[in-house]
């Protein structure tokens, strides 16, 4: 084909487009019930790419948390002991300004003040620093990694101490940011999120909703079988997770008694045999904060090893519970007894709420948000019957965008799945933090992808490593306010 002609072809086409775009109906051409026909108008063609900024409120977090990672390997010197740890936490607090937080800090809401002494409580305990407190984060992938967790530890423990980070599960799918796992090649992971695919009945999957095992419940060889876990700091994760002394494994559920070695390094440091058991703790002292543990296991049966956990003896532990795919509806589907006996050996402090996210795409109308909300009403109903004197804190949904022709909106039903979690919180007594609003509303997503550093990632969806520390760090001051109040009350009471 000639040239000429070869333009001409092009020109009409385009033509022929830019008519449609022009005279082609804005609300799209309806095909079905469910289904519309839609082309990008004539006005999209001229003004150019969706844009959207961060509020100066989040700009000013962005740096603050820059600030703190950059300085965070200063705050724990290496070779610092559980004393001086404490006094160089102590001397890294942040002074609180109270008007400034009242002015910037996205607040934590309540339904009526007395719904506060929980936390107020909990406070007074992590004001002593004469036990370990845990905080128990639970969401779904949204924290992976370690992401928004790890970053709340590390203000939380300058704040009141502790060090470590806490539960990691026994295997993990999903390499964390705070410390570095390995395992033998004959491990396998079970979670409550695919029980119906399992051959076992039983629903004891423990306080990470999962557990591993080396050898399966349909293995009947009697031959002793060995397995082992190491354990080693990450080179990127924060200084104060590299720093504990108290080594802890739940396990249960084996029928046979297995033999447990620890190793420091090289050095063996420790070894008990387990007896069958349905629910077990195995303890040990870490010498001299090793670099790298190893728990290795010899028997014909292996327990279902629930996980492990890195701390100091006192303080606060901040624990991060991911689990993917989940909508936070799957606590009432674990054995109540079972979770009791963890939490309290736990001795929980807090607990936060993080989830709705995965819920969000299957919502259908109104009445399916309003339904979920009746299905998380449950789960919190059901830690209030295992911990009725521990404070839950619900962090909402964040903001999500589906594609609608050439821009990045807010799902359309998110607004009212906020409400309802939101309502479903209040009705329970528990505190609701709208990291949604905190975002910045409707259609804040997109500034948050295009930002430079970006702070989500382009699914619209999850974010980047430096957006969950701005979430964390938003989350923690809108937390540290609440202390605040609760000094300034203290403070009162004492001149009355």
């Amino acid at each position: 084909m000639k040239p000429v002609k070869i333009w001409l072809f092009v020109l009409t086409t385009m033509a022929i487009l830019l008519a449609l775009t022009y005279f082609f109906p804005k609300d799209g051409i309806p095909i079905t019930k469910n289904f519309t026909l839609s082309f990008a108008n004539f006005e999209s063609l001229f003004t150019g790419a969706q844009k959207k900024e961060l509020s100066k409120n989040i700009l000013a977090e962005l740096k603050e948390t820059e600030i703190l990672t950059d300085t965070t390997q200063q705050i724990i010197s290496p070779d610092s002991s559980d004393s001086s740890t404490d006094s160089k936490q102590k001397e890294k607090k942040t002074i609180i300004d109270s008007k400034q937080l009242k002015k910037n800090i996205f607040p934590i809401a309540y339904k009526q003040y007395k719904d506060k002494q929980k936390l107020f409580a909990f406070f007074r305990k992590a004001q002593r620093h004469s036990q370990l407190l845990r905080i128990l984060h639970y969401a779904d992938s949204q924290t992976e990694g370690d992401r928004i967790t790890a970053f709340l530890r590390l203000q939380l423990q300058k704040e009141f101490g502790g060090n470590g980070p806490g539960l990691i599960p026994p295997v993990n799918f999903v390499n964390s940011f705070s410390i570095k796992q390995e395992n033998s090649d004959n491990w396998k992971r079970y979670s409550i999120m695919e029980r119906n695919k399992y051959h076992f009945t039983h629903t004891k999957y423990g306080v990470l909703a999962s557990f591993a095992r080396f050898k399966s419940y349909d293995d009947t060889n009697t031959i002793v079988q060995t397995a082992w876990l190491k354990f080693s700091k990450s080179p990127i994760a924060f200084s104060n997770t590299k720093h504990f002394k108290k080594f802890r494994l739940y396990y249960g559920n084996n029928k046979k008694s297995v033999v447990i070695q620890l190793f420091a390094g090289k050095q063996l440091i420790d070894f008990a045999s387990i007896s069958p058991t349905d629910f077990g703790v195995y303890k040990a002292t870490l010498p001299n904060n090793p670099n790298e543990i190893t728990v290795k296991f010899i028997g014909a049966d292996s327990p279902d090893i629930y996980a492990v956990a890195f701390d100091n003896n006192t303080g606060i532990a901040v624990d991060n519970i991911p689990v993917r795919g989940s909508s936070g509806t799957f606590f009432t589907k674990m054995d109540f007894n079972h979770l009791s006996k963890f939490y309290k050996d736990l001795n929980v402090g807090m607990v936060i709420l993080e989830f709705g996210g995965n819920t969000l795409p299957y919502l259908k109308d109104s009445a399916a948000c309003e339904q979920y909300g009746r299905y998380f009403l449950a789960q919190i109903h059901r830690f209030q019957q295992i911990l009725p004197q521990v404070p839950i804190i619900v962090i909402g949904v964040a903001d999500m965008s589906i594609k609608e022709k050439t821009t990045f909106v807010t799902y359309p039903l998110l607004e009212k799945l906020r409400d309802e979690m939101k309502k479903v919180a209040f009705t329970a007594g528990c505190g609701y933090w709208d990291m949604y609003e905190a975002m910045g509303g409707k259609n804040s997503m997109p500034a948050w992808v295009s930002s430079n550093p970006p702070l989500a990632a382009p699914d619209y969806t999850h974010f980047t490593s430096k957006g969950a520390n701005v979430i964390a760090n938003m989350f923690y001051n809108a937390l540290i306010q609440e202390y605040d109040e609760f000094k300034n009350n203290s403070k009162k009471n004492k001149h009355l």
